[in-house]
């Protein structure tokens, strides 16, 4: 799988793009999303097996999956819980975060989101948004920090990679012999 650094990542209100960054970008009191329509039950699995060995992250973490069947497979697989042990907040699945429908964050805080939405105002007044992949947004929350190339695809390599087709095999809903909506257990 071919895989762009500087296509996963998009500054703030600019047009400015990952390849132009050399030094990693820390973050005080960093809030991350992770959710949208632009998501899928793969970025979940990716985001879980990022954090499987992770302590609880010290950026609060907000993540929706796109559909009620991708929350309701992810916690048939033990994703949730991964979610639960690291300190994510999971919220109701569908159009939520990005929009600033469910939640919105303090005055002036930095966000980074997998969402399409950077807009002035979006998501919290004065909010500064960052765009990113789910990937890259799970090892920010991991590290506080948006990484350089080098580590994030050190990252991908030793974490993503390994499991590629597990991570990214997609709910066929033609296939499904019992598409249950609610965890089960």
């Amino acid at each position: 799988m071919a895989f762009s650094f500087a296509s996963a990542f998009f500054m703030p209100r600019c047009r400015s793009r990952a390849s132009e960054i050399c030094q990693p970008m820390v973050f005080k009191g960093l809030r991350l999303v992770i959710g949208s329509c632009m998501t899928n039950i793969g970025h979940f699995r990716a985001a879980a097996q990022i954090w499987s060995d992770a302590p609880y992250l010290p950026a609060r973490t907000w993540m929706a999956p796109p559909t009620r069947m991708d929350e309701a497979q992810l916690k048939r697989e033990g994703v949730y819980s991964i979610f639960s042990k690291v300190g994510v907040r999971t919220e109701i699945p569908g159009c939520s975060l990005c929009m600033g429908n469910q939640a919105r964050v303090r005055p002036e805080t930095t966000v980074f989101s997998t969402s399409t939405r950077n807009f002035d105002n979006r998501i919290g007044t004065d909010t500064r948004v960052f765009l990113g992949s789910a990937e890259l947004a799970a090892m920010v929350a991991r590290t506080g920090t948006i990484p350089d190339p080098k580590d994030y695809f050190a990252m991908f390599e030793s974490a993503i990679h390994p499991h590629i087709d597990t991570i990214y095999s997609y709910l066929t809903f033609d296939k499904m012999t019992d598409p249950i909506l609610n965890y089960q257990p």
